[in-house]
């Protein structure tokens, strides 16, 4: 099954784990899409817990998207160890993934 979700970055340079932005408890995943939202006033880095808001990670200006490629069992994303940060504050991020 296929569900989306977004996170909103309040505080720039303060990472936000994409899991935080939905409520479903699974939070594994066989493939994962980003996309910065076209309102951005600023880039959006996509990494691990350490991404800053100026470095480290996968950039996207508003607009871009990137995708995680799907992954066989038992290997999975976990949303919770994915994360965002930005470099504006207030800067959102939408996202789709395939529940495992």
């Amino acid at each position: 099954m296929t569900l989306h979700g977004s996170v909103t970055v309040a505080v720039a340079g303060a990472a936000v784990k994409l899991g935080d932005g939905t409520s479903i408890t699974s939070k594994a995943a066989a493939w994962v899409l980003i996309q910065a939202s076209q309102n951005n006033t600023g880039r959006i880095f996509v990494g691990d817990s350490t991404v800053s808001s100026s470095s480290f990670g996968i950039q996207l200006s508003a607009g871009d998207s990137v995708s995680m490629p799907p992954c066989l069992a038992p290997n999975t994303y976990n949303l919770d160890n994915i994360f965002v940060n930005a470099e504006n504050n207030g800067d959102l991020v939408t996202f789709l993934y395939e529940v495992v």
